[in-house]
């Protein structure tokens, strides 16, 4: 986030945050903090219960997504719910389990995750580039676009030349401290 508001060409634009597993804690955390840049954060299969009383400081609409096969996650996302109350959203991707590796959960969530942040990052109007999230691990396709790989490792098991990547932003990844807060 402090990287961001660094940049010269994207000071003054509202932040989302995606976060999986107990980094979803780490984001809750995060957009308390920087309540005056984060308008929105998506948690995938997280842990929201994580973030303790710091989760209060959050005002940005947050939407937890768990898969209807993870009974542990579904009970801690909907206590979440409960104790931080008003917006936020529960969405369950029925056929997914912890990690979403069902045929069509991936998806799924992806959907819900940019539907999310379309509703509460884009001024009505305004026109949007189509993105999609893709995981580094499954292979190229001419539908692709740009493909642009944002995070500080390099994902074991893919060479440089399977992944046909366009860019690499290791500088827009979360730093370690962030990894650790």
């Amino acid at each position: 986030i402090r990287w961001a508001k660094r940049q010269p060409g994207l000071r003054g634009l509202p932040v989302g945050l995606l976060a999986i597993h107990t980094g979803a804690a780490a984001a809750i955390r995060a957009a308390g903090v920087e309540h005056d840049v984060v308008r929105a954060v998506v948690c995938r299969g997280g842990r929201p219960d994580l973030a303790g009383d710091e989760g209060l400081d959050c005002d940005a609409p947050v939407l937890y997504l768990v898969g209807g096969r993870d009974d542990r996650l579904l009970g801690i996302n909907a206590a979440s719910l409960i104790r931080f109350g008003s917006k936020r959203r529960l969405e369950i991707i029925e056929q997914a389990t912890h990690f979403f590796e069902e045929q069509g959960a991936f998806e799924a969530a992806t959907s819900l995750a940019t539907s999310w942040f379309l509703e509460h990052l884009v001024r009505p109007g305004t026109m949007v580039a189509e993105v999609h999230i893709k995981r580094a691990y499954d292979p190229p396709s001419p539908e692709d676009g740009r493909r642009i790989l944002i995070d500080r490792l390099w994902p074991r098991g893919v060479s440089k030349q399977r992944a046909h990547l366009d860019l690499w932003l290791k500088e827009a990844a979360p730093s370690a401290e962030l990894r650790r807060w």
